[in-house]
């Protein structure tokens, strides 16, 4: 089953209201929806003059195409909704905080610390609405996507013209920001893909441009071992899910559950967290609202313990989507991903150093693929790290070390490489091609030692940047 693993770089900024309300402050969604993000992909084939496979990227078929929306990358970090089961002190960070965080799947009946050390807990959903994770599918820390604040002035909807004292701010996803999708193409239809999209709104204002890369993807994430018959269960993105009763759950208990697997709801203990919303759309068939239907959040989490093995239904919901419209970037899941077991023995866990727990990432492992590799040759990339970091393109690296991390082969990142830095507005690729080229890093014939030397570079030109 193909599936492609997608880099979005903004060219431009990004918009696209989160809410359809009135206002004169507009809010930006803090990912890219994969309704957006189609709809830009069959807006660029058909600029290309190649409308006729439009019916097949939108998925229209037996076995459809499936987008996931693209969320934001952290320092080139993937990143997935964050859990609704994770919770921390109010006023503390979380993850890397003192206190740490619990999850709340793995509490039966217990109840939450009330008070420690004289200080009395007061226990809430994270502030960041993203949990980022490292190589081996751990969390690591909270993100939120920095926006930016645009100021304009409303016009005369029939003179066009200003209108004195008639400013809404719109919010912005910067220029530079990255995202991170998956396309699922079961048949393998996808040819000729484009580098180049326009997303969301305002773009003949200048935004929306952004670029892309496409390549093979293996597995998006690592799993955690459960105890038999447990399936831990992460919504990537919104679930629509119908339900018996009529309308659409906002919710999923053990006779939900039940109806999707196939067994009776007495064979089930379901423990979860979960939120719902409203989903709006648009007809541009009819030129007329969709029908707005309600959708369980990304996010929400769910531990169910079964006496039946339900591991193949579980497998077949992951791999082709849970609940109705997954061709429109609905059902995205993950079953026992390896983060979800974090807190498993009901006490917290991430906490940074000024907590009384270990600290996040206090004993790291060695490089992957650099074990074998003497102190010498290690210090000797560290220095061409140094050196290229200096060029203080943190982004453009982050970018780098996010390609080679998915490529198998030099040859593609100084292809990439090349080809930004010959484009009419190189925006500072040339710059970072002559650090490489002057610091032998494109001479670099090993992938796994040029991983590192791009991974090292990219937070050295943070830290330079910071200073």
């Amino acid at each position: 089953m193909p599936i492609l693993s997608g880099l979005l770089t903004l060219e431009e900024p990004f918009t696209c209201s989160s809410n359809p309300v009135v206002s004169n402050e507009i809010h930006t969604v803090d990912h890219i929806p994969a309704t957006i993000l189609r709809g830009a992909l069959c807006t660029a084939l058909m600029r290309a003059g190649r409308g006729g496979e439009v019916d097949t990227w939108l998925g229209v078929s037996d076995r459809p195409i499936r987008y996931s929306p693209a969320s934001p990358l952290a320092n080139g970090s993937m990143t997935v909704p964050m859990p609704l089961s994770f919770v921390n002190d109010k006023g503390d960070s979380g993850l890397g905080g003192k206190y740490g965080v619990l999850n709340l799947l793995w509490f039966d009946g217990q109840t939450l610390p009330e008070l420690k050390d004289g200080h009395r807990f007061q226990w809430t959903r994270p502030a960041k609405h993203w949990l980022v994770l490292d190589a081996t599918s751990n969390p690591v820390a909270g993100y939120s996507l920095e926006t930016e604040s645009h100021m304009h002035v409303g016009l005369h909807y029939e003179r066009q013209a200003s209108r004195q004292g008639a400013l809404f701010s719109q919010s912005v996803v910067p220029a530079g920001a990255q995202f991170g999708f998956r396309i699922d193409d079961p048949a393998g239809s996808l040819k000729n893909l484009p580098s180049t999209i326009y997303l969301g709104k305002r773009r003949s204002a200048g935004n929306g441009e952004a670029t892309l890369r496409l390549d093979p993807a293996g597995g998006a994430w690592q799993k955690g071992t459960a105890a038999k018959g447990e399936y831990l269960v992460h919504f990537l993105s919104d679930c629509l899910v119908a339900s018996e009763h009529g309308g659409w759950e906002v919710g999923l208990g053990a006779e939900g559950w039940g109806h999707l697997l196939g067994v009776k709801a007495a064979r089930l203990k379901v423990i979860g967290r979960s939120a719902h919303r409203q989903v709006f759309g648009w007809s541009n068939m009819w030129g007329r609202p969709r029908e707005p239907v309600t959708a369980i959040a990304a996010g929400s989490v769910f531990r169910i313990t079964a006496a039946d093995d339900l591991a193949e239904r579980f497998a077949a919901l992951e791999a082709n989507g849970l609940g109705a419209r997954i061709e429109e970037g609905f059902g995205w899941i993950a079953v026992n991903p390896r983060w979800l077991f974090r807190g498993s023995d009901a006490k917290a866990f991430g906490k940074g150093s000024d907590g009384s727990g270990p600290v996040v990432g206090q004993n790291p492992l060695v490089w992957p693929g650099l074990e074998a590799i003497s102190r010498e040759v290690a210090r000797g990339l560290v220095g061409i790290a140094r050196a290229v970091g200096a060029v203080q393109e943190s982004r453009k690296l982050a970018e780098l070390a996010s390609l080679a991390a998915r490529s198998n082969e030099v040859e593609r990142i100084v292809e990439y490489v090349a080809e930004m830095a010959g484009r009419h507005h190189a925006r500072g690729w040339d710059k970072v091609q002559e650090s490489l080229r002057t610091h032998g890093v494109l001479g670099i014939d090993d992938i796994v030692r040029l991983r590192f030397v791009l991974s090292s570079a990219a937070t050295l030109s943070r830290r330079e940047e910071a200073e």
